[in-house]
């Protein structure tokens, strides 16, 4: 028999069979070191040091393969032309360096601790790869032969039949140093008051601009020390914070970009056609510029005001914890708009404002029954909401979709047309076409026909676009669809012990989250690509005439056009993302200790458990078969439910 294909795709069976193996070997070295030194009473020098190094030696065989061409026997389809032998070796270097020295001095209700030191971080990561083509034989095991097996062969011709592309071998560096200093002070374990400061230099911003100053203050009261207080006879525990500090972010730009760096490739044409598209052996090179240069970048600066309160009750078995905070990523680096001849990416800017704002809240109880039983739930809930509140050149036109640059509205706003049902006969379809004759997204209104996606002209203008016309007043069509933002997350953890029996599980999940069906998950046929298996859950539920003209989905079609019209970011593809998942649950029994310490075990637990054991979801995120917890429809690698039995001794 033959491998099954079809259109182009390879069986994955075939390409096992005959494509040719990638051996990959890793070594890791973590080591980690701490001294401290007591110089005087009170005054402690402490010294950390870490060395993280990776090596990668990747050797990767691909012969010239085969492979089955339709059912065309005779007329295989080639793969791997030429044959390659790949050899790679990586390395990654991490190191960090850090001595701090710290004071502290209790005198009658007063306490003062001091910290000043210094940091020191680097990262060097290196990459080599020497590659050989088109060996005069096809077996694996004659590759080594032909490419040499001696270091001296292979140093003395590193390409024997062919080159690799210089793009391929590249070297990264990055250095962090940092000054830092805090001062804490006390007074009857009832005042708490602290300054810091930080001074961080980065090598990914130019000399000048290179050094950034963030610092912080923090305030608590515990008024449950308080005599007034203690006399109420309420509180186990009352305390008040508040607190300001700065962290500097340099997230989003690469390791270089303050310096004009050339890009090289291979087959460039000059005078017409040029051979060295063809053939590897004798290329041309052709160079271009890898970046915009900014040279007034900096740090990012992230300011967060939070204010909380503790408490504890009932003999501090109800513990409650609540925060409010408000974070200002002043100067954010952003992408900025350029006109399109400037023919290359411009470099994010200190130019944005993200202003946002939420709660945490946690509250647990824990307790005993008897002597035999006790148990524990604790729940905690978080939500933020922002907003960008300055963008300065850096705002994107809105678009259906998922919109991340949109002056005065959060991350990731949605934005789609509004769906006004399906177009159900030719008359409809007729008066539809009149009514937006300027046009529809992608080119479609002359293929629509019953059984198609009637949209809402929102600015009147007889055209469905994004943006319509400025210039005319019109706004465009787009509607707000939700936000993609997770929020309300919230976990519940409950647990107990009874005897020698113990019991946890965990619940976590999203209490608000709206999501755009996207890619394959957009609909049945996606790009017109009729001969992709389309997902189950659009069967039976699209338009057609015969038996099912009340269908909540427009009618199948293999033009793209057609589909990407029907299929748009509208009020139709907006799917509830709110979910509660089961994560994970434990029971376990531990044998007696009268019984484990007689042969010198301390503790023998026999358990079951089981991870990603159920989950509460929308219907139809349940039907489209992707799992809410990872976000936006994507083909992943699913989740996994996991049960297992375990045994743990400890002597």
């Amino acid at each position: 028999g033959q491998y099954y294909t079809f259109r182009g795709f390879s069986n994955p069976l075939d390409l096992l069979e005959q494509g040719g193996e990638i051996n990959t070997v890793t070594t890791r070295i973590i080591s980690n070191a701490k001294l401290d030194y007591d110089i005087i009473n009170g005054l402690t020098l402490t010294g950390t040091a870490g060395i993280n190094q990776n090596r990668i030696d990747r050797r990767e065989e691909r012969p010239t393969i085969f492979l089955q061409n339709g059912w065309n026997v005779d007329q295989p389809r080639i793969g791997e032309n030429p044959n390659r032998l790949i050899e790679t070796l990586e390395r990654e270097n991490y190191f960090n360096l850090s001595g701090y020295l710290t004071y502290n001095k209790a005198f009658g209700n007063h306490e003062v601790t001091f910290t000043v030191g210094a940091s020191h971080e680097q990262r060097k990561d290196t990459r080599f790869v020497m590659e050989a083509r088109d060996f005069p034989f096809n077996d694996r095991e004659d590759f080594s032969v032909q490419f040499g097996n001696d270091e001296e062969d292979r140093i003395s011709q590193p390409f024997a039949e062919g080159r690799g592309d210089p793009n391929d071998n590249f070297g990264i560096a990055w250095t962090l140093r940092s000054w830092f200093g805090r001062v804490n002070y006390q007074y009857k374990n009832k005042y708490i008051v602290e300054a810091m400061a930080r001074y961080d230099g980065s090598s990914r911003f130019t000399p000048d601009e290179r050094w950034g100053l963030f610092t912080g203050y923090l305030g608590a009261w515990v008024a449950s020390e308080e005599q007034f207080i203690k006399d109420l006879n309420v509180f186990d525990l009352l305390k008040f914070r508040a607190s300001y500090g700065e962290t500097g972010n340099q997230n989003g730009i690469g390791h270089f970009d303050y310096i004009s760096r050339i890009n090289t490739r291979e087959g460039y044409i000059f005078g017409g056609v040029d051979d060295a598209l063809l053939d590897f052996q004798t290329p041309s090179q052709r160079y271009s510029e890898a970046n915009a240069v900014s040279l007034d970048r900096t740090w990012e600066t992230v300011a967060t005001t939070n204010f909380g309160v503790d408490i504890g009750l009932f003999r501090s078995r109800l513990n409650l914890s609540f925060d409010y905070f408000k974070r200002v990523n002043k100067d954010m680096l952003v992408g900025i708009t350029a006109p399109e001849v400037l023919g290359i990416s411009p470099p994010a800017l200190n130019r944005g404002e993200l202003e946002t704002k939420g709660f945490e809240l946690s509250i647990g109880w824990n307790d005993n029954i008897g002597e035999d039983f006790s148990y524990y739930v604790r729940g905690a809930l978080f939500n933020d909401n922002n907003k960008l509140v300055r963008l300065e050149n850096s705002e994107q036109p809105r678009r259906a979709g998922v919109n991340n640059r949109l002056l005065g509205e959060s991350t990731g706003t949605l934005l789609g047309y509004q769906f006004d049902g399906l177009l159900l006969t030719d008359q409809e379809v007729a008066a539809y076409q009149q009514a937006v004759a300027n046009g529809v997204p992608n080119g479609a209104l002359g293929a629509l026909r019953t059984g198609d996606v009637r949209y809402v002209d929102i600015d009147g203008n007889g055209e469905i676009s994004e943006l319509g016309n400025p210039a005319n007043g019109d706004i465009g069509d787009l509607v707000k669809l939700g936000n993609d933002r997770v929020q309300y997350s919230f976990s519940l953890d409950l647990g107990g012990r009874y005897k020698n029996f113990d019991f946890r599980a965990l619940v976590q999940g999203v209490g608000k989250r709206d999501l755009l069906t996207d890619g394959r998950f957009r609909g049945p046929i996606v790009d017109g690509a009729w001969f992709v298996q389309g997902l189950r859950y659009y069967y039976g539920r699209t338009w057609n005439e015969e038996n099912n003209t009340d269908a909540a989905f427009p009618r199948l079609s293999t033009q793209g056009p057609v589909n990407n019209y029907n299929y748009a970011p509208s009020t139709l593809s907006v799917l509830n993302g709110a979910y509660a998942r089961l994560k994970n649950v434990q029971l376990g029994y531990s044998l007696p200790q009268a019984i484990i310490s007689k042969i010198g075990i301390e503790q023998f637990r026999i358990y079951v458990a089981g991870e990603n054991i159920a989950e509460i979801q929308s219907s139809r995120t349940r039907s489209l078969g992707f799992d809410p917890e990872k976000g936006r429809p994507s083909f992943s690698y699913p989740f996994v439910r996991t049960y297992s039995l375990g045994l743990q001794v400890t002597f």
